[in-house]
């Protein structure tokens, strides 16, 4: 509604064979302790971007695998010694993978004791259920709602009224909603 920019996207792209690919194409690929080191570059990331665009915050794909194998003591030590501005970075973790009360423990405390914001991605896609927007006490700020709501959506009433149905729901909970592929007015 303002057309004010709020942040930036970081997103993970490999070059291969002269080609661009998405994490789509190379994250099933890889192991997990690959998955954490590209996190940390992407954090690492962060921390030049925040200096470069002091009033821009930006954000992340973090997955619960990710703080598994312990980005949460990773992101403390960024917070702690302030290379990272916690307020202006956004953790978005996917409402399509499982997410444990150890890690959702974790994300609580980086949020409570050091002011990191996060989202919920993927809203709406697969087998989605609000569930996960609910149980969460406040913890995610945004919930990102999936392109797949939207494609096809001017031709599709029942999935018009769908997407109304979770911004309507996301609001309600007090959170912003951002809605993926949206490529006309």
């Amino acid at each position: 509604k303002t057309l004010s920019l709020e942040f930036f996207e970081i997103l993970s792209r490999a070059h291969y064979e002269g080609t661009i690919a998405s994490p789509k194409d190379f994250m099933k690929e890889i192991t997990a302790h690959q998955r954490f080191v590209i996190a940390q570059c992407v954090l690492e990331k962060i921390k030049l971007y925040q200096k470069q665009l002091p009033t821009i915050s930006f954000s992340v794909n973090i997955s619960s695998l990710e703080f598994e194998l312990g980005l949460s003591e990773f992101l403390k030590a960024l917070g702690s010694d302030r290379l990272i501005e916690p307020s202006r970075c956004i953790i978005e973790v996917s409402e399509s993978l499982s997410t444990s009360e150890a890690v959702m423990t974790q994300m609580q405390e980086l949020h409570t004791n050091f002011g990191f914001r996060f989202a919920l991605d993927d809203f709406g896609a697969g087998f989605s259920t609000f569930e996960h927007l609910f149980r969460t006490n406040g913890l995610y700020e945004y919930v990102k709602i999936d392109g797949s709501m939207v494609t096809g959506l001017l031709n599709n009433e029942a999935k018009k009224s769908a997407l109304i149905a979770m911004v309507y729901a996301i609001k309600k909970s007090n959170k912003k909603s951002i809605v993926e592929f949206v490529e006309n007015e």
